[in-house]
């Protein structure tokens, strides 16, 4: 019941929202206005915010609460100032003399983390990690730990540290922030925690270790929510933004493995709660969240699809994604770089089918456009040598080979391939997928065969490792292969490799049936819960 109403304040705060823009901000000004006003009064009432006075232990728990609200709402500009405000309620000296006051801040600072890293603001979140670091030590608070919530803590410095690409540093606070969880944590919190190094193992291609955390994120899920399944099908007992959370991050570690069309349906079941919860299924709704679960569904599409061509579904997603954020955030913002990216790569794969040449160059020239912003924005937010900058430098390497541009796309690959070289290793798949994109380049275009056969055989050494020898990617280097042993008279190779080919049909179309006869979240009814200490012990083990 509390969490019905929690929907339905969500709903209406939404809605207010949608209406007008500034009524956020409003509020959010109200809440500054009493805490530099009044918030030096010391005596304890029940006053509330509506009235000409509040005092400071009422301000900073109504700063913790409002600010969590809209944290959770995806308003995280007005999140980061009413968490700002309530922290400079107390200064250091009052901190160590009142230990209620104290647990508040800290979760304010916390949470304002979270809300630097949702919001892409990263130097300042680098800032507010440090500043937790030292609250930390000055307060003692690994003596304290069932006070100060320091699981979360961890998973949040892992949050930040993932989001800018530091792939190792995040897979250390997350296994610190497991270390950390005891039998009194939140519930909430140790989803948290779970879904969160789950992410991490799956950038750093730890797939076993991934899908043992997210299926322990599951388990949580299924007991807390009342998520169950019959014939493939989901029914949902308690509705709640967390499942959602953990929707897109079960999406993520399928599509990471190569269950592309599971998935999808991820990422659709996070998008029917959000909307559900935010617009009661209204898709007009202008909501930040809405809009990061419609562009991980373009972009899930966009791969799902990619063998049709119809991008129809991806088009969509895509569209709505840049809609929605372009009218919540500034054109210069990290979160529309990463919705441009997107639209730009479904752009691109319709451009070059369509039939109208002119049309054709319209939309590569906008792909191009949407391409160049996110990349400039990346390269301003990371730096040049960071894996999502190295990404942008591959889309633009292909782009440039549909726009017939082949130095230029040669030169993006080399740049994409030796930055994921440098910070991922030769035998990472992002390094593959630049492989392939080159040797594509050699191949149909350049006609550098001898360069294009080594790519080739490279980037199938590196699927195979990771993914097993029926992995969906292996195709386009099988049939590349194909044409670049035909042009080098090579009939033995020739012949090999089209056996191998065929040989990857069969067993691709057995993979398909298998995939579409079973259920996205495989063993939900079956998944035993583990213990923190029991995790640790059997990732420890794991490895791919």
């Amino acid at each position: 019941e509390l969490k019905e109403k929690r929907n339905s304040m969500h709903y209406m705060f939404q809605s207010l929202m949608d209406f007008d823009l500034q009524i956020g901000h409003k509020i959010v000004h109200k809440y500054k206005r009493l805490c530099e006003h009044n918030g030096h009064n010391t005596v304890a009432d029940d006053r509330r915010l509506s009235s000409e006075s509040v005092d400071k232990w009422t301000a900073v728990r109504f700063g913790l609460c409002f600010g969590t609200f809209l944290k959770e709402s995806g308003w995280y500009e007005l999140s980061k100032d009413v968490f700002t405000q309530a922290i400079q309620l107390y200064d250091t000296n009052e901190l160590r003399t009142n230990e209620n006051a104290l647990r508040v801040v800290f979760e304010c600072n916390w949470k304002l983390l979270s809300v630097l890293n949702s919001f892409c603001y990263f130097d300042a979140a680098m800032d507010q990690m440090r500043r937790i670091q030292d609250m930390i030590a000055e307060y003692d608070m690994r003596s304290h730990p069932d006070k100060c919530n320091l699981s979360q803590v961890y998973a949040e410095f892992a949050q930040l540290f993932f989001f800018q690409s530091y792939y190792t540093e995040s897979y250390k606070w997350a296994i610190e922030s497991i270390q950390h969880l005891s039998p009194i944590t939140p519930i909430l919190t140790v989803i948290d925690v779970y879904r969160q190094a789950a992410k991490t193992a799956v950038v750093k291609r730890e797939f076993k270790r991934a899908e043992t955390l997210i299926n322990q994120a599951m388990i949580l899920c299924k007991d807390t929510f009342d998520v169950t399944e019959d014939q493939n099908k989901y029914s949902i007992g308690v509705i709640h933004l967390k499942l959602a959370d953990v929707f897109l991050d079960y999406g993520f570690y399928l599509l990471n493995v190569d269950l592309i069309s599971h998935s999808v349906k991820l990422y659709e079941m996070a998008l029917e709660i959000r909307e559900y919860i935010f617009g009661m299924n209204d898709n007009s709704v202008t909501n930040l969240l809405i809009a990061i679960t419609h562009e991980e569904l373009g972009y899930a599409s966009y791969v799902h699809e990619y063998s049709s061509g119809n991008f129809l579904n991806a088009s969509f997603h895509a569209n709505k994604a840049m809609s929605i954020v372009s009218q919540l955030v500034p054109d210069n913002h990290l979160l529309l770089a990463s919705a441009k990216r997107v639209k730009a790569l479904i752009l691109e794969e319709i451009a070059i089918d369509h039939h109208d040449k002119e049309e054709e160059q319209r939309m590569l020239i906008q792909s191009r456009e949407l391409h160049l912003s996110a990349l400039d924005m990346a390269r301003k937010a990371f730096g040049e040598t960071n894996v999502q900058t190295a990404k942008h430098y591959g889309n633009l390497g292909r782009l440039y080979q549909s726009m017939k541009r082949y130095n230029d796309a040669e030169t993006m690959h080399l740049k994409a391939i030796r930055i994921k070289e440098k910070l991922l290793g030769t035998d990472d798949y992002e390094v593959a997928l630049s492989l392939g994109h080159l040797a594509s380049l050699y191949n149909y275009d350049m006609h550098c065969y001898d360069k294009a056969e080594k790519l080739y055989l490279r980037s199938i050494s590196i699927g195979i490792k990771l993914f097993g020898v029926g992995y969906s990617g292996l195709e386009y280097d099988y049939r590349g292969l194909c044409r670049v042993y035909s042009h080098l008279r090579n009939e033995e190779r020739l012949h090999l490799y089209m056996n191998k080919l065929h040989n990857w049909k069969h067993l691709r179309d057995s993979i398909t049936k298998s995939v579409r006869e079973s259920p996205p979240i495989k063993d939900l009814h079956t998944m035993q819960r583990l213990s923190p200490q029991q995790i640790i012990a059997l990732i420890e083990l794991q490895s791919n």
